[in-house]
């Protein structure tokens, strides 16, 4: 009897973790789609993909014409343009982000 609680307990443990898991990725709108798919496009960044300072990314592949860096929660999504055009990346801030730059 009491092996079978722990080994629900456990399962619960693990259920619980891939749905904070689930929701931490829903809420930061992390959906895993390609981001870069126009290759050769015009693109200026205005922070030459410095993660500490706060810019935007211009490309007509963008709705506005340019796009901001993003915090997501302590991580920061920084747009910036590759030789390939304009792309993403993920950045982890140790001391944590805020208004599109790491601190």
């Amino acid at each position: 009897m009491e092996r079978n609680l722990k080994v629900m307990v456990v399962a619960m443990m693990i259920v619980a973790g891939i749905y904070a898991f689930d929701l931490y990725y829903d809420a930061a709108g992390i959906t895993g789609l390609v981001v870069n798919t126009a290759s050769g496009v015009g693109c200026s960044d205005a922070d030459n993909n410095d993660p500490y300072s706060a810019g935007l990314a211009s490309s007509s592949i963008y709705a506005e014409g340019y796009i901001e860096d993003t915090c997501v929660g302590n991580d920061l999504l920084e747009f910036y343009c590759s030789g390939e055009g304009p792309d993403v990346r993920a950045v982890r801030c140790p001391k944590g982000c805020f208004a599109g730059a790491c601190n």
